[in-house]
């Protein structure tokens, strides 16, 4: 066997170093009994994706975590905000939380920093909230390194779906509330003469006033154009 030039002794034989941390081996050690994670459907129809629940992830590790004596402890976050008003003005607000948390082992004091961003948007105060589930879900996820056995591409990730839906759900609605004005005002319009370009500006502001008819839930009439123009007989 080949000896070491600066020891005498065999490689193999060599001690290990004591300095080791035990959030680090705790960590390793979770993520090689940890295996597969799978994913859960969210959300429904068009609008329906697979992703780590926070709860199931949160019960895989807590457990693993406490049983080797690693305690997390959250620290201020950043989190930015945006406002964002829709056509029926009602405001919503996305948060944007830059989050980070301290694993530290209770025995020896050992601290291991992980962290993590996302984003979440809500009509209400819960924005960082979600965000900030998020954010660790996805910090323990890398941390650990987590496979959800599926070999289809990568999901995208939830925030950024749940903004996607929202700005196509507001879509959806603005072209709702835009038929509604339509169908009240063609008719009155109809025999006045009036340009194609205020036309187009009176709908615009009978949209922020008119909604879909409650009597008629459901799809409102879609009109392919303007009525015709009534001839001048004065002339």
């Amino acid at each position: 066997m080949t000896e070491d030039s600066g020891t005498g002794v065999p490689p193999t034989q060599l001690p290990r170093n004591t300095a080791v941390s035990p959030v680090a081996a705790a960590v390793a050690e979770i993520a090689g009994l940890l295996g597969t994670v799978e994913k859960e459907t969210v959300g429904q129809g068009n609008y329906s994706y697979k992703a780590f629940s926070v709860d199931t992830i949160y019960e895989a590790v807590r457990p693993m975590l406490a049983e080797r004596g690693v305690a997390v402890f959250p620290r201020p976050p950043t989190v930015e905000y945006v406002e964002h008003t829709n056509s029926e003005g009602k405001v919503s607000t996305t948060a944007r939380y830059n989050g980070s948390w301290m694993l530290v082992h209770g025995e020896s004091g050992d601290e291991v920093l992980i962290g993590f961003e996302a984003s979440s948007r809500d009509n209400g105060d819960k924005a960082p909230i979600m965000a900030g589930q998020q954010a660790f879900k996805y910090a323990i996820v890398q941390m650990l390194q987590l496979s959800a056995g599926d070999p289809e591409a990568e999901n995208r990730p939830e925030d950024a779906l749940d903004s996607e839906a929202v700005a196509a759900q507001e879509a959806e609605d603005q072209r709702r509330l835009e038929n509604a004005a339509r169908s009240h005002l063609y008719p009155l319009m109809a025999g006045e003469k009036i340009t194609e370009a205020d036309r187009d500006k009176v709908i615009a502001a009978a949209t922020r006033l008119y909604g879909p008819d409650e009597d008629e839930p459901g799809e409102q009439p879609k009109l392919t154009g303007p009525p015709a123009e009534k001839e001048d007989t004065d002339a």
